[in-house]
């Protein structure tokens, strides 16, 4: 969001740069609660998402942020403070792949269907580093699917947060404009490995190099942090190549947090998703199974279907 306008060199076109259109040529002392409000409206007009918008405010709200410390610019406050939220629309629940997506997903990459069409490439040496590459690729969707990291955790994690004795991954940073930050929330959290995930990190531990426990989990040829534009973009060849509904890379965490949800209670979802509030979580209850929870309803009422049946047959009152 904070990039400056110019050509787009992987994906074409030129960047929107909404936030330097508007502020990269004012100084920062200059520029006023009024001004960040008029292009937050400005935001709206276009039809951006109020989540969108609010995307915007936040880019903005961390630069005012640190331009307020004393070391820096010691701004006297943060004008984007005075700006209002948008109000994020929830009444639609996230649309999730199946597990049974999921895996096919994984297959297409660990076959290679994703680049070069599955075939082999011209050199023994070539072929290796591209299998090596679509295992990673596996792996990285098997996890966002079934573990629920977000792509910039998935980004930063490394080999110590894994733990296998435990069946557990420990999220404690995120990567951001290339560097390790804290997570979303600020807070680390631990998730437990479902089986299909734990699998695939067992796998990918074996690999000849980039295993030490400083050692990124998902990394580029190098054992640098793999990039986030080539993620996304083998990301969608892969979806593209095993015929699946033409979802982000971000909607195999509202797959995770869907499946959690029909077995877990919401505090727990929220817990291992690393929301910072329950309403976010409560976009998933729809796929909680209604007949379970009746089930439940009777339990609670210590009613069985035998008294139930006795009453309906009873003979009705006199008058």
């Amino acid at each position: 969001m904070l990039a400056r306008p110019g050509p787009r060199p992987r994906n074409g076109g030129q960047r929107v740069a909404r936030i330097m259109q508007a502020f990269g040529d004012r100084r920062i002392a200059e520029i006023t609660t009024t001004d960040i409000e008029r292009f937050l409206r400005g935001l709206d007009r276009e039809g951006l998402t109020g989540r969108n918008v609010n995307s915007h405010r936040q880019a903005l709200a961390n630069v005012f942020e640190y331009a307020t410390r004393a070391d820096t610019f010691a701004l006297p406050a943060n004008p984007v403070r005075g700006a209002d939220k948008r109000r994020e629309d929830y009444s639609k629940p996230p649309a999730p792949f199946t597990a049974e997506q999921v895996m096919a997903l994984a297959r297409a990459a660990r076959e290679g269907r994703h680049v070069n069409g599955g075939r082999r490439w011209a050199s023994n040496e070539e072929d290796v580093q591209q299998q090596l590459a679509n295992e990673q690729d596996a792996a990285i969707y098997t996890v966002a699917g079934f573990a629920g990291l977000r792509q910039g955790e998935l980004r930063a994690l490394r080999w110590k947060h894994v733990r296998f004795a435990d069946r557990t991954i420990v999220i404690v940073a995120g990567m951001s404009a290339g560097f390790d930050s804290s997570t979303k929330s600020g807070k680390w959290r631990a998730v437990p490995l479902a089986r299909e995930a734990f699998v695939v990190l067992d796998r990918l531990s074996r690999r000849d190099w980039f295993t030490s426990p400083d050692d990124f989990v998902f990394c580029g040829p190098a054992g640098d942090p793999i990039d986030d534009s080539a993620l996304r973009r083998r990301y969608r060849a892969a979806r593209d190549a095993a015929s699946l509904p033409p979802l982000p890379f971000h909607h195999l965490r509202h797959t995770f947090a869907t499946l959690a949800i029909r077995g877990l209670d919401p505090a727990t979802v929220q817990t291992l998703l690393g929301h910072s509030k329950i309403t976010t979580t409560e976009r998933y209850l729809h796929a909680r199974p209604l007949n379970e929870l009746a089930e439940r309803m009777d339990a609670i009422f210590g009613v069985s279907p035998e008294v139930g049946r006795d009453l309906r047959d009873a003979p009705a009152a006199p008058e």
